[in-house]
């Protein structure tokens, strides 16, 4: 049971922070839409915008969540490398390990080596 929690976790943590980059993509092109069609001033001067701090703290949440879905997949695969573990996370894993048994040369799924 433990292993299936902690891949939705991983999957929550970066589908989370996937969403957060959209979210900072918006803001920057809705920022952007608006300031691309305004006239230049009586001087001449362009108009300038500034992010805040808010998109800032909203870019490193943005990469602190990344981290730490970066740190939760590293954590998963040390402790479940066995190869009867990766058997009962990726499904179908057993039946091509039984397949390169069966054919220790590999000549029945041979790999394309550049």
């Amino acid at each position: 049971m433990f292993p299936v929690v902690s891949l939705v976790m991983i999957t929550v943590a970066v589908i989370l922070g996937l969403t957060l980059a959209v979210g900072i993509i918006f803001y920057i092109s809705a920022i952007n839409d608006e300031v691309g069609h305004r006239a230049k001033g009586k001087e001449g001067k362009t108009f300038i915008y500034q992010y805040g701090w808010s998109f800032y703290f909203a870019g490193i949440a943005f990469m602190i969540a990344e981290a730490t879905a970066v740190v939760f997949v590293t954590q998963f695969m040390q402790r479940h490398s066995s190869k009867d573990d990766m058997v009962r996370i990726i499904p179908g894993l057993g039946d091509k390990l039984d397949s390169e048994k069966d054919d220790p040369d590999g000549t029945t799924n041979p790999t394309i080596v550049l």
